[in-house]
């Protein structure tokens, strides 16, 4: 029996990943650990039936519906959104001023207010739909953003000369500009995040959200409306709801140079 022998390129990938960890911040790894432990918490507990006593079995069953919430919506926003932008930023100028103008029509009321007056128009809200459209508010924000980034970027000089070169506006795009909105976008997602985690939280809280999912938000307003739920298992999804929106800000948040 053959015993296998690391690799040097093994090696170096080892050393770069012990490298960055010890080079985090001390407050990254711990939230970082925290949101580790709720993903391990949903995947691993989280495929209790809604009928489950338990009050750890409801509260992972609601953790794995928030991942399931966040991971659908980021899925979707961050790269509908990046591509918008991107088209925005190096395309004909209707298309700026379509973005623009539903940039102001997504700004013009909260977003939980948008949701609501859904809510009330719907007579059988569903969960497909409402994380459909908080994906396409989140989606526009983004674009906003990488948009305007982009149009900075290719004012540069490295920029124009891989135009004068015969770049596509796609290649463009892909090899000199993208790679720059990295830590952009690490926090546009970890603001898309945090808010699906605290809108759909207060939505289920106050009875607007789908009545057929098991969230902390919904296990919140039981609590408050009709007492079913123990206040233990309340105040540990409000915790999770604080301490999860807290983390995601604290690893997404840009780097200070």
């Amino acid at each position: 029996m053959t015993t296998a022998v690391p690799t040097r390129a093994d090696v170096g990938v080892l050393s770069r990943a012990l490298h960055i960890v010890r080079t985090t911040p001390w407050e990254r790894r711990v939230a970082g650990g925290l949101l580790l432990s709720l993903v391990v918490v949903a995947l691993a507990f989280g495929h209790a039936t809604p009928a489950d006593s338990s009050a750890f079995n409801r509260w992972a069953l609601a953790t794995r519906q928030v991942l399931l919430e966040v991971t659908v919506v980021v899925a979707l926003a961050i790269p509908v959104g990046c591509a918008l932008g991107a088209a925005a930023a190096g395309g004909p100028r209707w298309l700026r001023g379509s973005l623009t103008r539903a940039v102001e029509l997504t700004g013009a009321l909260p977003n939980i207010i948008l949701l609501g007056l859904w809510r009330v128009a719907s007579e059988t809200p569903n969960l497909t739909a409402l994380l459909a459209i908080l994906a396409a508010l989140k989606a526009v924000e983004t674009a906003r953003v990488v948009a305007e980034h982009s149009a900075r970027l290719r004012s540069q000089r490295y920029v124009e000369a891989a135009r004068v070169l015969g770049s596509s506006s796609a290649r463009v795009f892909r090899v000199h500009i993208l790679p720059k909105l990295v830590p952009t976008l690490a926090v546009s997602t970890g603001a898309t995040a945090s808010y699906v985690v605290g809108l759909e939280g207060a939505l289920s809280y106050v009875g607007l959200g789908p009545a057929d999912i098991v969230s902390w938000g919904s296990l919140l307003g039981l609590a408050a409306r009709d007492g079913d739920v123990p206040v233990a298992l309340a105040a540990t999804c409000v915790v999770s709801i604080v301490v999860s929106t807290l983390a995601l800000y604290v690893v997404c948040r840009p780097t200070r140079t």
